[in-house]
């Protein structure tokens, strides 16, 4: 527990994810009382502050990009003894934003945090799936190098937990294509689109389904996906299937087939990354 009076108080308040009535009275009472704001991005919050009537002054924005000596400098109020609050663009704040820099520099500095808890589009989006959510996992947007895509399919065909992303507008259909073609077909999948905005919509089904997503989607805004984890009978099916591939592995190294070709016949049936595919390929060579 934290505590130097000579200091102020950093507060984390999470605001709205799309409507703006979403705002909770006790973030309204903490973002009108400090002696300033860190946003995100400017434009966002001048429009919830305008909104709720709070007049308390932007002081500066965080971003991915700022230096350690840009941080102290903005934040240096607090060892004044200032009250600050952190927001940002949407939703709960160091959920895919860039405000860690801010809450750390409140702990080296032994500045009380305090949080002003409300929306997130992830718990948002899990509750709306209906999947039965404990344990999940959240990858912050979608991978997009097809590496890192290959080693996440295994974690998602293992199936012990449900899996969160977030997606961008340009990214979607994308994304979806590549989850239609790599997910196991029975796999159920939630894709949550401006979600308390009002153009709110929201697909739920199984992933052989997914490329009907367009007939009542849009990609445009942001999305939130929702993968449920694996039913006890796929994953029995998962476990039937690398055995079967460690085995055909087996037979093509002792018949002397490359590394190379051994991936070229399996990279695309989903069971197994490309590390996987050649560390089997050499333990048999080596046998």
């Amino acid at each position: 527990m934290k505590s130097n009076d000579q200091h102020g108080c950093l507060w984390v308040v999470a605001t709205p994810i799309g409507n703006l009535g979403d705002i909770g009275a006790r973030a309204v009472e903490t973002l009108q009382t400090v002696d300033g704001i860190i946003c995100e991005s400017t434009q966002h919050s001048k429009r919830l502050l305008s909104h709720c009537g709070i007049t308390t002054k932007l002081i500066g924005k965080i971003t991915d990009h700022q230096t350690t000596e840009d941080v102290t400098k903005l934040l240096s109020g607090l060892l004044d003894g200032k009250s600050y609050a952190y927001v940002s663009d949407a939703g709960t704040p160091l959920i895919s934003d860039p405000g860690q820099s801010v809450v750390t520099y409140a702990h080296e500095n032994n500045i009380p945090v305090k949080v002003v808890p409300g929306p997130s589009a992830v718990t948002a989006a899990l509750s709306m799936s209906g999947f039965r959510a404990t344990p999940f996992n959240f990858y912050g947007f979608f991978p997009e190098k097809g590496r890192i895509q290959q080693a996440l399919l295994e974690t998602i065909h293992i199936g012990e937990h449900v899996q969160v992303f977030f997606e961008s507008p340009h990214r979607i259909e994308a994304t979806v294509t590549w989850l239609a073609k790599n997910l196991p077909a029975e796999r159920r999948v939630c894709v949550t689109r401006e979600l308390t905005k009002i153009y709110e919509q929201v697909w739920i089904g199984q992933a052989i389904d997914l490329g009907s997503i367009w007939e009542i989607c849009r990609a445009k805004g942001e999305f939130t996906i929702v993968i449920d984890k694996a039913e006890s009978g796929e994953k029995q099916e998962k476990s039937t299937q690398i055995k079967l591939l460690e085995k055909i592995i087996s037979n093509m190294a002792e018949d002397g087939f490359s590394s190379k070709q051994v991936f070229a016949a399996l990279k695309d049936t989903g069971y197994l990354t490309k590390n996987k595919i050649y560390s089997h390929f050499l333990d048999n060579q080596q046998k």
